[in-house]
């Protein structure tokens, strides 16, 4: 087995299967949204696509491919409510993965790698008597490998970046803060993940983000209507192979998003645009394209 993933491995760097070494990275991050009524457990399923543009870089060989990258994910997720202090979420991704070269198309399909997190509420002054109300949360959680990632194709095994999932446990972590004075808000969350290797000495790099989104809260009734709009940073050290850098890989961004999520009842639906407005990503082979997320959540 282990001939076989370096003979795979040693085919991914030569000829012409190359330009894959850059793509997109299927390991991205969850964002949590501007969570809503934080007091109550909820369910619900949400979309996720990101897609990237790779180009040939002629240090590594002249017969590399540029290439196109679409990552979609599609989650169940949901928030459960143990006391005052404690919330766990979960986050069962199934990932679709495209990559389409001069020569051929490639797309894989599976079930991703399982999230659980556990945040404590620090602080929280959600009352109807305060001027000001606000909201923080601190947490961690860990991430399984229960997403393929050893998928071979025509006798060679896919670049990891492109497999559904890392084979790796993973250990993310978060904080969140929201303020609301009336009708007019401010929510940031950051987080950090810390990475391990596989069982192929592979290791995605370590990745922190961090946004600020300013919301308008405006309730007719039993409909609230939060439009937002913000903008994010995400920051990913090098992928690692045997405790090796990678050249072409890690890499940051800044992102504008705009936002709009409506509540009613028991029912939450949202969508986000996230517009990349400057980057140096794989050494600068690498440029990302659009992001768009939707959420359907049902509070319970």
């Amino acid at each position: 087995m282990y001939k076989i993933i370096v003979t795979a491995m040693l085919l991914l760097l030569s000829g012409n299967a190359l330009a894959c070494d850059i793509c997109g990275c299927s390991a991205g991050g969850n964002y949590f949204g501007i969570l809503p009524k934080f007091q109550q457990n909820f369910a619900g399923v949400r979309y996720q696509y990101r897609s990237f543009e790779s180009r040939a870089h002629e240090s590594i060989s002249e017969n590399g491919q540029a290439s196109m990258e679409y990552f979609q994910t599609t989650e169940l997720w949901g928030r459960y409510v143990l006391n005052k202090r404690l919330q766990m979420f979960a986050f069962l991704p199934f990932n679709r993965n495209k990559r389409v070269e001069d020569t051929k198309t490639t797309v894989v399909s599976s079930l991703g790698d399982i999230t659980a997190i556990a945040n404590f509420v620090i602080i929280n002054s959600d009352s109807s008597c305060k001027r000001y109300k606000h909201l923080l949360q601190i947490g961690g959680g860990i991430k399984t490998p229960t997403g393929k990632h050893e998928i071979i194709r025509n006798g060679i095994m896919l670049n990891q970046n492109i497999q559904p999932g890392t084979g790796s446990f993973d250990f993310p972590i978060n904080a969140i803060y929201a303020l609301r004075h009336k009708q007019i808000g401010f929510n940031t969350e950051m987080g950090y993940t810390f990475n391990s290797p596989n069982n192929q000495h592979f290791q995605f790099g370590n990745r922190f983000s961090i946004v600020a989104r300013i919301f308008y809260w405006k309730k007719f009734k039993q409909t609230i209507l939060l439009p937002s709009i913000g903008m994010a940073f995400e920051k990913t050290k090098n992928d690692l192979i045997s405790s090796i850098k990678q050249d072409y890989t890690g890499g940051e961004i800044v992102l504008a998003n705009v936002g709009f999520d409506m509540y009613y009842k028991n029912i939450s639906l949202g969508i986000t645009y996230k517009k990349p407005m400057t980057e140096s990503i794989g050494g600068g082979y690498i440029s990302n394209r659009q992001r768009l997320s939707a959420n359907f959540i049902y509070l319970f």
